[in-house]
């Protein structure tokens, strides 16, 4: 799971409706880096260093309180890239992309759904010491228009 931060100009809103996932996994193999990428459309690749317990599935964000029939400008960004977990892990993940559409339309009722990825790594040590828990990194989603 990946935490978001909506950064603001005026009264509008970026509401998460479903945060970026990377999926249950278990790590097969951490002797080189592995990874697993979602870009905003949903396709999903999966180096062969994982076995998938449930996919990975694209976050996605509402817009509301923007300029009705507008342009508005994407960009994704990374907060904290290492992960971090309720419980010890010996290893973590690293979060190194977040994929949005460059840019989006708003609707006449002044709001949009978009959606984000991303790509998250192994670090290629050779242990597999993965606790099982929960990995989360933040991310940030910028808008202008």
């Amino acid at each position: 799971m990946v935490s978001s931060v909506a950064k603001l100009a005026y009264a509008q809103q970026i509401i998460e409706i479903r945060p970026i996932s990377f999926g249950t996994v278990v790590v097969l193999d951490n002797s080189t880096v592995g990874s697993i990428n979602i870009d905003a459309i949903g396709n999903v690749n999966i180096s062969n260093h994982f076995a998938i317990i449930a996919p990975p599935l694209y976050g996605e964000f509402q817009l509301l309180n923007y300029p009705v029939n507008a342009n508005l400008f994407l960009s994704g960004g990374i907060l904290q890239g290492q992960s971090s977990t309720p419980v010890f892990s010996p290893e973590q993940f690293t979060l190194t992309a977040v994929n949005v559409l460059g840019i989006v339309n708003i609707g006449n009722d002044g709001s949009a759904i978009i959606r984000a990825g991303g790509r998250l790594e192994t670090s290629g040590s050779g242990s597999l010491s993965f606790g099982d828990t929960t990995y989360t990194s933040r991310i940030i989603i910028t808008v202008n228009f």
